[in-house]
């Protein structure tokens, strides 16, 4: 799927209240966006932990 149609379908989604994308597409990134909300989630600990001197 083209880059500028992952930008497009969320926000056609939205106004068609429809599915965003097809359910073997979001199987598909689930795990990577499971994995960037943890790397997340840890780079917010590191910062705070840096911010706060612990």
């Amino acid at each position: 799927m083209p880059p500028a149609t992952y930008v497009s379908s969320p926000v056609r989604a939205h106004l068609m209240d429809a599915e965003p994308l097809p359910m073997a597409e979001y199987r598909g990134i689930k795990p990577a966006v499971e994995e960037l909300t943890a790397i997340g989630s840890h780079l917010n600990r590191v910062a705070r932990a840096a911010v706060t001197g612990g």
